[in-house]
């Protein structure tokens, strides 16, 4: 793939054990799957043959029912995002994975430390936050486990700010797009949506998240939330590993996320609900596409035309049928990215997705808003 593709960086954020390895290998090992391409109109293909069969051979692990063991490095992996019947990917994600450990234990030698500081730089600089809420030990253990996920993660996030100004490598810009995960999502009932979790989580946790947004330096920190699974488990074992929930959102969020940041600045209103809603607010608040370049942080502005691409116009609720079609024109023109835009509008028109998704209104949100 060529250097200059279009890229969606993505960093997961969490403590050992909360499913970011199992996480990573089902989404690609899914994903492999003739019936996912044929579903989905897409699947993920990797630059690097080496890493592809390391996660391979984690997801099979899965499929004879066995949860990955957590990674002991830090590993940057780049999927390339291809609709079927194009030649090349429509552009590519980038997503990392590190020991979890690192949050919960000090460096062993200055070494790691160097090595710790330089992961989380590169984890920063992401266009997109994912923090991980292990769905297990939120169910055993409540609200007090989300205050210490958080505390943990605003105080890990000050001592690394600190560590890179000391040695004059300053952040110049952390992400203003951040996701709260709950991992392991399969264990909660059914009938629980990312909405429940998120007027729950937030009621529950105004101060931490107060400490927070300030950490990072993000008004919308605690506005995302998100379901999300690498598979049916029970305890220890992989009771189905092709039952995952929400990973086929991440790419879409992360652009969404974007988008709906370029529409605040341009409006100064802000936009929640799930995302029919979001679309439909989109409209109202969008003048022109075309405004988007003057907003973008310098860094997003490696998915510039992959934002416009979105077609905010268009809306969610033209049905499956027409994404579908404009898929297949696409991939007959040869036009990779808006084949790409067309596959995850679909993905986030699904009953999944509606499901296991929601933005909250902020606190600052003008009652005037439509």
């Amino acid at each position: 793939m060529s250097r200059t593709q279009e890229e969606v960086r993505i960093a997961l954020f969490g403590p050992s054990s909360s499913g970011k390895t199992s996480l990573l290998a089902s989404y690609y090992g899914n994903q492999q799957k003739t019936g996912f391409e044929e579903r989905h109109g897409y699947h993920l293909t990797v630059e690097d043959t080496s890493a592809g069969n390391r996660l391979l051979s984690r997801y099979y692990k899965m499929e004879e029912g066995d949860f990955p063991l957590g990674t002991d490095t830090f590993e940057e992996y780049c999927f390339g995002f291809k609709v079927h019947e194009l030649t090349d990917p429509s552009f590519k994600i980038v997503w990392y994975d590190y020991p979890g450990g690192w949050w919960e234990n000090t460096p062993k030698d200055e070494s790691e430390a160097v090595a710790r500081r330089e992961t989380f730089r590169n984890l920063l600089q992401s266009h997109a936050g994912i923090l991980l809420i292990d769905g297990e030990q939120y169910n055993k253990r409540g609200t007090a486990y989300v205050h210490y996920i958080f505390d943990q993660f605003k105080n890990e996030i000050r001592q690394i700010k600190d560590c890179l100004a000391g040695e004059g490598k300053p952040i110049d810009a952390f992400p203003k797009q951040w996701v709260i995960a709950i991992s392991k999502a399969d264990i909660l009932p059914d009938n629980i949506t990312a909405e429940d979790i998120c007027n729950k989580i937030v009621a529950d946790t105004n101060d931490q998240l107060e400490g927070l947004k300030k950490a990072v330096d993000s008004e919308d920190f605690g506005c995302q939330f998100m379901l999300i699974s690498s598979a049916k488990g029970e305890g220890k074992k992989v009771i189905n590993s092709h039952q995952y929930i929400g990973l086929q959102l991440i790419a879409p969020v992360v652009l969404l996320g974007i988008l709906t940041e370029c529409a605040q600045k341009i409006s100064r209103k802000q936009v929640y609900g799930p995302f029919a809603g979001i679309f439909r607010k989109l409209q109202g608040l969008m003048g022109s596409i075309d405004k988007i370049d003057n907003f973008l942080p310098k860094k997003y502005q490696l998915v510039s035309h992959l934002i416009k691409s979105m077609h905010i116009h268009e809306g969610l609720d033209k049905g499956e049928d027409f994404f579908r079609e404009k898929m297949t024109k696409a991939v007959q023109k040869g036009e990779k990215t808006d084949a790409a835009v067309a596959a995850m509008k679909l993905e986030l028109i699904s009953s999944a997705a509606q499901h296991a998704f929601y933005r909250k209104q902020s606190d600052d949100q003008d009652n005037a808003n439509p």
